[in-house]
């Protein structure tokens, strides 16, 4: 293979090491694009995870409350669902899902929801509130599902961290949309493919002067 390098005219070499440092350049430039996109992702998760402590503090302190006689276990949970209904963020796309292990709302920004059995539901083809009580179940953790943003009827890709709080059988989550991040990764990507076309087509000059 390299006898056949050796005898190539100089100019098909310059095209054939260009073209491979080109290639090279590119694949490294797409990489680094998805390192962003994961870290873009993974801050969005870390903030979501921070929400659902806060809201398990407020179920903890409320707990102590029933431990000390202050307060029944009834009276606790109503009280918790109060608080987090009114932890609306991010012009009202951000929120706090809560069900028990049943499947039945605690919480949804619809009150008229509240109390309805979801385990089933349809989100996107998937059970999302079943999918939410297993990953509780198991410690915690973020699930991927399609859901349309408000208004919209076309499915926009979406993450939710869940956790639960077994001394009242239930879990809770919020979510967000990534689609967000998704476009600026496909901007990115036509960016560079832009930036990569006249160069293309210079090394397409010197191909045809090797020919």
């Amino acid at each position: 293979m390299l006898h056949i390098f050796d005898n190539l005219r100089l100019v098909t070499k310059l095209y054939i090491v260009g073209l491979t440092v080109l290639i090279l350049a590119s694949s490294s430039t797409v990489v680094s694009l998805f390192d962003t996109k994961q870290d873009m992702l993974k801050g969005r998760i870390e903030e979501m995870r921070a929400i659902t402590y806060v809201v398990r503090g407020f179920a903890e302190n409320l707990q102590k409350q029933v431990d000390a006689g202050q307060k029944t276990r009834d009276e606790a949970i109503k009280e918790f669902a109060n608080r987090i209904h009114s932890m609306i963020y991010d012009d009202g796309l951000g929120y706090i899902l809560a069900a028990t292990s049943d499947g039945i709302l605690v919480n949804t920004p619809n009150p008229k929801l509240i109390g309805e059995n979801w385990m089933d539901k349809d989100f996107g083809g998937k059970k999302l509130i079943r999918e939410m009580r297993d990953v509780a179940q198991r410690g915690g953790g973020f699930i991927e599902y399609q859901f349309p943003r408000p208004g919209a009827t076309v499915l926009a890709p979406k993450i939710v961290y869940v956790t639960g709080f077994p001394a009242w059988n239930i879990f809770f989550g919020t979510g967000s949309y990534v689609d967000d991040i998704n476009q600026q990764f496909e901007q990115a990507v036509w960016r560079v493919a832009a930036e990569l076309v006249p160069r293309h087509s210079d090394f397409d000059s010197l191909g045809a002067a090797c020919g």
